[in-house]
């Protein structure tokens, strides 16, 4: 397996470099650190129709993989999402500091998930 570091700053080329040196040859040969133009390199080891298109390959979606869900699948999820909302029980953001009680301000939200 290799790890790749794509649009990696000019600046972290020399600082990899040094990093480099210290590590077993056989690590760092693992790792590809690249720049802008990363495209050519990652293409050789990636289909281009598995690589997303921002990335330089022709994938429109990373996404396009996942099994979608079944009709019976999708009613169960909706049917709990639903449950959820009723019993109040989906996440909830921090409220505007404007929006907190007076004498409430040392009282963390309380967040749940269904």
């Amino acid at each position: 397996f290799r790890f790749y570091l794509i649009n990696a700053p000019f600046v972290f080329m020399p600082v990899w470099a040094v990093i480099k040196v210290w590590l077993d040859p056989k690590t760092a040969d693992k790792f590809r650190v690249l720049g802008r133009n990363f495209q050519d390199e990652l293409l050789q080891q990636i289909d281009a129709d598995q690589l997303p298109v921002d990335m330089g390959g022709t994938a429109e979606s990373v996404w396009r993989n996942t099994i979608p869900l079944t009709e019976d699948q999708l009613k169960v999820f909706q049917e709990r999402v639903e449950a959820a909302k009723k019993a109040d029980r989906l996440w909830k953001p921090n409220p505007e500091p404007d929006q907190i009680p007076a004498g409430d301000e040392d009282v963390e939200p309380e967040f749940s998930l269904p």
